[in-house]
């Protein structure tokens, strides 16, 4: 998609100087490439979308069209599931803290739990016992500590005593069923992707007599482009590859092979979204040139240290012949390390346009209200005219809403 200056200078007119675009077409395109790369090796794959990467309704409702299940970590995210009409059963629930209100509404639903500790095992048996659920499956969270990375806080240590007797209590348990494993690590190189899998697959065949019902390998893949080019990338192809070639391999029969569930964000959103803003001045500070943009990085960058060039750079005068030099591009904050760019080469005037591609993976998500709401989000067509306004440009209103003043 093609877009003139006209067209920004009317939508930042419209809905303010900086604001986010998303790209309808290219979701459907990522999540049609990611799952044929696994079911063309493998048929038994479901693929359900991590809710925390981007949850936007808008785009929950375009996943859920197409059968891809809910992942969710919370009850605020359960409930949204819940909001946009998803299939209930389906939603998976991960995540270290359930408090009783959702799981209650989990069991009640048969949503699938991926249980993360022994205490949760613990009030999943409380709670059941307080509801008419005959039969709740469930899966483990496994904690598996080696391979050099980063040692995790997540789900049970396969080598514990806890991860034994947690077995031991679905077994006793006459409602509960152990129906799989799951793990999740955010490494995303292809290495660890084959440690993490042999290590569950291992866990999985001395806890099962036969194939589970379902391996749940978690999210951490990468998407199949980039905003800057990584000699590390993986594509979806070799993910597929090793996780069903290692599967294949540990159950080879067909008729006993378990469901090879994946949660995929970061791999379905990242390159669905652009994040434009509009510089406001110009100025040089000891003869580096700094261009000032009504945006900033913490609408870039989830953790707000990212910076990287711009992907786009729509010019107020296209024709002009002014060297490039390299230009510092810094936001609207009051914090000095608000550098959207640094060193980018280039020629910036008063009033162009900078755009960011890859912004749909956590962007959104973990905005924080400092200083200024949040931007717009719109979808265009392949004009570059709005075709849908995603959400307004949040107000003082929407931020101060829930504080009270009485003393």
């Amino acid at each position: 998609m093609k877009i003139s200056y006209e067209q920004l200078k009317k939508i930042s007119q419209d809905y303010g100087n900086s604001f986010y675009t998303f790209d309808t077409e290219q979701l459907k395109v990522n999540i049609e490439t990611f799952t044929k790369s696994f079911t063309q090796r493998y048929p038994k794959v479901e693929i359900a979308y991590s809710y925390k990467t981007n949850y936007i309704p808008y785009v929950l409702e375009i996943i859920d069209s197409l059968e891809i299940a809910p992942e969710v970590v919370s009850e605020m995210e359960y409930d949204l599931a819940t909001s946009i009409g998803a299939n209930l059963q389906e939603i998976i629930y991960n995540g270290p803290v359930k408090n009783r209100a959702s799981l209650s509404k989990a069991i009640i639903n048969q949503s699938r739990i991926n249980i993360d500790s022994l205490d949760e095992l613990n009030l999943i048996v409380e709670v059941l016992a307080e509801t008419q659920v005959n039969c709740l499956e469930v899966g483990i969270r496994c904690n598996f500590n080696a391979n050099g990375a980063t040692v995790s806080r997540f789900g049970i240590d396969v080598k514990s005593q806890e991860f034994e007797k947690a077995i031991q209590m679905i077994k006793d348990n006459k409602v509960l069923k152990l129906s799989g494993l799951h793990c999740h690590l955010p490494d995303r190189d292809l290495d660890s992707v084959e440690w993490r899998t042999n290590q569950l697959l291992e866990t999985a065949l001395k806890t099962f007599k036969n194939a589970p019902k379902f391996l749940d390998f978690g999210g951490g893949f990468f998407g199949n482009d980039f905003a800057t080019p990584r000699e590390d990338a993986v594509s979806f192809v070799d993910y597929a590859r090793v996780i069903t070639n290692l599967v294949k391999s540990a159950y080879p029969s067909p008729d006993d092979q378990p469901w090879i569930i994946l949660e995929p964000g970061t791999a379905l959103v990242a390159n669905t979204m652009n994040y434009w803003t509009r510089v406001v001045a110009v100025k040089k500070i000891e003869s580096r040139p700094i261009a000032v943009v009504d945006g900033s990085i913490h609408e870039l960058s989830p953790n707000g240290r990212q910076s990287r060039n711009p992907t786009f750079h729509v010019q107020l005068d296209p024709s002009t012949d002014t060297p490039s030099e390299p230009w510092h591009v810094v936001g609207y904050t009051c914090i000095e390390d608000d550098y959207l760019s640094k060193n980018y080469l280039s020629q910036i005037s008063k009033d162009d346009f900078l755009g960011y591609s890859h912004v749909g993976s956590y962007n959104i998500v973990m905005k924080p209200p400092f200083i200024r709401p949040a931007s717009a989000v719109l979808e265009l067509d392949r004009n570059g005219e709005v075709l849908n306004v995603i959400r307004e440009a949040q107000t003082t209103g929407n931020i101060f809403s829930g504080f009270r003043n009485e003393r």
